[in-house]
């Protein structure tokens, strides 16, 4: 397993039939992790514009993540996940490197943003320049916030009566942390 080669690319559109898989991926991650979830065919719209990026041995997908960008040029890197096998070995780092490549490439006027829990996720985001920003300097697209509707800490922190959380530029509360990075472009 060790000498497995990994290759991370981003997507084309023949990649779409990963995206079921991919969709479980993070559906299983986010059992264990503050991940929302994602439908498969919301993640084969994001292969099919070459918006994501996947890790595969011996053409078996491994590692996933992708950007969208919202009306404010936010771009999000979302679903980053990587089969439990294989954590350890950097797999995740190079996917959003390729991440913040892509999204710099295509998005130049942009800035890259994040949510997470994680502190393996802050601390990678912090290596590649990322700083903690409150949420309300992230992006006010409403469909950008619709997205956390999918993790599964929504219903309770969002409870009547809940004070868990900071609030969201849509008026809901959120136990994630935001991070924020101008593109080098910029």
């Amino acid at each position: 397993m060790p000498n497995e080669e990994v290759v991370v690319r981003v997507s084309t559109p023949e990649d779409v039939r990963y995206a079921q898989v991919a969709s479980a991926l993070i559906e299983r991650a986010s059992h264990q992790h503050e991940i929302a979830t994602r439908s498969p065919e919301e993640l084969a719209e994001q292969i099919r514009l070459g918006n994501a990026v996947i890790a595969l041995i011996d053409g078996e997908l491994i590692g996933f993540g992708y950007f969208k960008v919202w009306s404010d040029l936010a771009i999000s890197h979302s679903g980053l996940v990587v089969e439990p096998q294989f954590r350890g070995r950097k797999i995740g780092k190079r996917l959003k490197l390729l991440l913040c490549e892509e999204s710099e490439r295509r998005v130049p006027d942009g800035r890259m943003i994040s949510l997470t829990t994680s502190p393996q996720v802050r601390h990678m985001n912090t290596s590649l320049e990322f700083r903690v920003v409150p949420l309300v300097e992230l992006t006010i697209d409403p469909k950008f916030w619709a997205g956390c509707r999918g993790c599964h800490n929504f219903a309770s922190v969002n409870a009547p009566g809940s004070t868990e959380g900071e609030l969201t530029p849509t008026g809901d509360r959120c136990c994630c942390e935001g991070m924020c990075r101008r593109n080098k472009a910029r």
